[in-house]
């Protein structure tokens, strides 16, 4: 019973992993250029976030993981379409990578400086808010055209796992003494 928990568990978050992390828009390249300045909305996400550390080669990840396939019994032309669905989404995303990059740059030059100019850091981190609400749209929109390449039975499988991860989160809040 605890092992079967645990590969529900872990196959949720695989699922989880393919919708966020395996759209390939998961802001894992802004650790490419950079530590991230902050964390929260719109900005580059912290490591353990969503997003988190670089996954493969060059911090890119061009879909879910085959596993993932096996789980929800893809077919192989669903595999091809949710491949392609993700490969679009990387090509789309890199001009907005592309212009995080200064901005970061930027960003981390503010906060070594002798002091602090609030009035660049507002623009930056506006100018952030806009490229990531273009990532954001774009990692939605494969996010909703992988969703819809799945059959009825598959969307109700992914919906029992993701129902299994959640009551498995950990619960937030301190934690108690030891």
């Amino acid at each position: 019973m605890k092992n079967r928990r645990i590969y529900l568990v872990s196959a949720g978050i695989a699922l989880m992993l393919m919708f966020v992390i395996g759209a390939g828009l998961d802001h894992a390249k802004a650790f490419q250029q950079g530590p991230p300045m902050r964390g929260g909305q719109g900005g580059p996400p912290m490591h353990g976030g969503p997003g988190g550390p670089p996954h493969g080669p060059g911090g890119e990840m061009a879909g879910p993981p085959d596993f993932v396939f096996r789980l929800l019994n893809l077919t192989d032309q669903q595999k091809e379409q949710i491949k392609a669905f993700h490969e679009k989404a990387m090509a789309d995303s890199k001009q907005y990578f592309d212009q995080l990059k200064p901005i970061h740059e930027s960003l981390h030059a503010l906060t070594e400086s002798a002091s602090f100019d609030e009035g660049a850091a507002r623009n930056l981190i506006n100018n952030e808010n806009v490229l990531n609400t273009e990532l954001n749209l774009i990692r939605l929109k494969t996010e909703n055209a992988t969703y819809n390449v799945l059959t009825a039975e598959q969307k109700a499988k992914l919906a029992e796992l993701r129902k299994n991860m959640e009551s498995h989160k950990p619960r937030q809040g301190p934690r108690p003494s030891r």
